[in-house]
């Protein structure tokens, strides 16, 4: 035990043993690209918002798409993109790098957290390894969007690490502190509102001296201002009344489903998944855990039970939000374990097995397991090595997901594999026949392959769903317009321009019909209109010069 002591826990020591180990596991991460969920949204599509620092008051208007009304609001994860790309551009290794950088400040965090609360410096620090090796909690670091969780986590725990100071000292400083980091918190991810529940349960059930009611009314006073403001903000910001009607709370089976699988992935990590859904989760594992936690609390007993229970209350209020959906299938997204996983930890811990096992039995049993947890985690990260990594895995893991083989579709457009893309959009299709984005992808494959009466036949069935999609209109215009039915393409071109004035696309492409047809003054217009939406358009800019050229000609 002295030497223990000395090599791991003296002093700063544990400290620079988590930043070693994080590193030593996610240095392969630097090295990831992006894998086309959410990421090149956030990021390229967004960047002329995200790295023009005078749109910073912006990021608190609107939602994390950078729209009103919108969808989520995540002002803080905009505000960390928005950092990165100062400095960083449209490179992953950038935001790759802050991933792991708070990834590592969750690991040192843990380990101030659990001692706050009573554990022991050696147990707290055994504890932070597993975080940082967990494989279950690999797609919150590999995953750049993942970076919500360990924020959220991040806060989280300095605010209640701020919460129990002020509880012991009563400094106002310290509630300022905690009042700080709860309204950041929420202002990164909607799941913090729970927090002041978790706050009262270890304050009634846990604490050893109830705080007074000259104590507890400003505690509670200053978590309702918090509350009230974040709600209205994020009314400005999304005006969730609009679509209101879109979320649903998952049923009793969905949550239930959740709760076992996720439960098997913290005690059992194996097959993990990028986009795990209900019917495509294993729940061996998670009955598994669930009945050998449940055998370790009866046959070898709980220490404290209070301890125990707020542990489990911990678990449930922040993984319970994650189950708030759109319309749509549920999925368990692996890094929305990230926070909730502390709580059963925490329960781990007070089980009278692991409490009373001596050092010798506990490194022979836990270091053999912090390996195979550090070398899934790292076999895990390469998942997200790039957009086919990462869909391949979907597609394995979940294969009755539309949403997966269509973009393990797109995935193979980009390597240049055009019938393994038709593969995938047509298992796609058949999963999701409702769907529209899905036949206009297979449609678009074919019209760039030259395949003119399959992709009429694709863009039909879109707007069969959907007559009033503008783009698919000016995809079968193009269809049209390389068979030679011009009349056909310039109606379809036209009911595009209606239905989406602001589209640049279909004016160029009707300005090149009219140029076909020698109506040149009729195609400058539609051309000029196009380069005025945008002005970067090298293609539309191209038609003009060849149109220039025609006028100089006549």
């Amino acid at each position: 035990m002295p030497n223990i002591n000395r090599i791991f826990l003296k002093g700063f020591r544990p400290y620079l043993w988590i930043i070693g180990l994080g590193f030593l596991l996610y240095f392969q991460a630097l090295g990831l690209g992006y894998v086309s969920l959410d990421d090149e949204h956030l990021i390229v599509q967004n960047y002329p918002h995200i790295s023009n620092l005078a749109n910073l008051p912006q990021a608190f208007l609107k939602d994390v798409y950078w729209r009103n009304p919108g969808t989520y609001y995540r002002p803080l994860l905009n505000v960390s993109l928005m950092l990165d790309a100062a400095w960083g551009g449209t490179k992953p290794f950038a935001y790759h790098l802050t991933n792991i950088l708070l990834h590592l400040a969750c690991g040192l965090l843990i380990f101030a957290f659990l001692q706050k609360i009573g554990f022991g410096r050696l147990r707290s620090f055994a504890v932070s390894l597993f975080y940082l090796a967990h494989p279950a909690l690999v797609q919150a670091t590999a995953w750049i969007p993942g970076r919500n969780d360990t924020m959220l986590t991040l806060l989280i725990l300095t605010g209640f690490i701020f919460l129990v100071r002020y509880l012991e000292k009563h400094r106002f400083y310290d509630l300022l502190g905690h009042f700080i980091f709860f309204a950041l918190a929420c202002l990164t991810k909607e799941a913090a509102v729970v927090f002041p529940v978790a706050g009262l349960i270890y304050i009634w059930a846990v604490y050893k001296e109830t705080p007074s009611l000259k104590r507890a009314i400003p505690l509670i006073s200053g978590w309702a201002v918090i509350l009230a403001g974040w709600y209205w903000l994020r009314w400005i910001g999304i005006s969730p009344a609009v679509n209101a009607h879109e979320r649903q709370f998952a049923s009793f089976k969905e949550i239930l489903t959740g709760l076992v699988s996720y439960t098997g992935k913290v005690f059992f990590p194996f097959n993990l998944s990028v986009l795990p859904l209900a019917g495509d989760v294993k729940l061996f594992w998670g009955l598994l855990a669930m009945t050998l936690l449940l055998a370790l609390a009866l046959v070898k007993g709980i220490h404290n039970r209070k301890m125990f229970l707020f542990g489990l209350c911990w678990y449930l209020l922040f993984l319970l939000p994650t189950f708030v959906k759109l319309a749509g299938q549920i999925n368990y997204l692996e890094h929305r374990l990230y926070l909730p996983m502390a709580g059963l930890m925490i329960m781990l811990l007070e089980t009278n097995f692991v409490r009373n096992i001596s050092l010798k039995p506990a490194l022979m049993a836990g270091l053999p397991v912090l390996i195979v947890f550090g070398v899934l985690a790292i076999g895990h990260i390469a998942d997200f090595k790039s957009d086919r990594t990462f869909w391949w895995n979907a597609v394995k893991t979940s294969p009755n997901s539309g949403l997966a083989h269509q973009m393990m579709g797109r995935a193979w457009i980009r390597a240049l594999q055009p019938a393994l893309a038709e593969r995938e959009f047509l298992r796609a299709s058949q999963l999701d026949p409702g769907g529209t984005s899905i036949p206009n992808d297979l449609g678009l494959l074919y019209l760039n392959h030259g395949i003119y009466r399959k992709a009429e036949e694709q863009f039909k069935k879109v707007l069969e769903l959907d007559p009033n999609h503008a783009n698919v209109r000016n995809n079968l215009a193009l269809v049209y317009f390389n068979l030679g039915m011009l009349d056909s393409s310039r109606h379809q071109l036209q009911e595009a321009i209606r239905l989406d004035p602001s589209a640049p696309q279909p004016y160029d492409n009707l300005g090149v019909i009219f140029m076909q047809a020698g109506q040149l003054d009729s195609a400058e217009l539609y051309i000029n209109r196009s380069l005025s939406l945008n002005p970067a358009d090298s293609a539309a800019r191209q038609h003009l010069f060849q149109l220039q050229q025609l006028k100089g000609n006549r």
